[in-house]
């Protein structure tokens, strides 16, 4: 029952901060695989006395994952430098979703600028410096907190050992 409360308060936790922070999502497109759709409309009215135009742009782009071939539902596959994003001005706390899930237990590290965060196999991150963050290994989903510190411009990345699903 107290591991119940335990992921249901990591949760709203991890709630809390998603609601919270101002995020630049970042994905790291292996393949170079998916869709792009642009959409433009140019519309141009012309009378004695006015004239109108109107240009809309659209552009959706979809980078799906690449397809796997030739891999054994349950194999683990190593990711080294996935890159996560960018700190930010007076940005302390960063949160996320990994490119493949389910992620290994106590295989994650992510670095924020000079902070690095180890997982502890149990849903947490220990961070350097008083740093702390949480995981959810089934999602691929975290969160970083760097106790205040503020790395704009900073690179964000993380490497892992995701299960290949079945």
């Amino acid at each position: 029952m107290r591991k119940i409360g335990m992921i249901l308060a990591a949760g709203a936790l991890m709630g809390l901060i998603l609601a919270g922070c101002e995020w630049e999502s970042v994905t790291d497109d292996v393949s170079g695989g998916g869709s792009s759709n642009n959409n433009n409309n140019n519309n141009t009215n012309t009378n004695a006395n006015n004239t109108n135009t109107n240009n809309n742009s659209n552009t959706n782009t979809n980078h799906n994952p690449p397809s796997q071939t030739n891999v054994i539902s349950g194999t683990e596959v190593s990711v080294t430098g996935e890159s996560l994003g960018t700190g930010q001005n007076n940005v302390t706390v960063y949160t996320g979703v990994f490119a493949h899930s389910p992620v290994k237990a106590g295989s994650v590290t992510i670095v924020a600028g000079g902070y690095v965060f180890t997982d502890n196999g149990n849903g947490t991150l220990s961070g350097s410096a008083g740093c702390s963050g949480l995981l959810i290994y089934d999602t691929g989903a975290w969160a970083i907190d760097l106790n205040g510190a503020d790395i704009p411009g900073q690179a964000i990345w993380a490497s892992y050992v995701y299960i290949v699903p079945k």
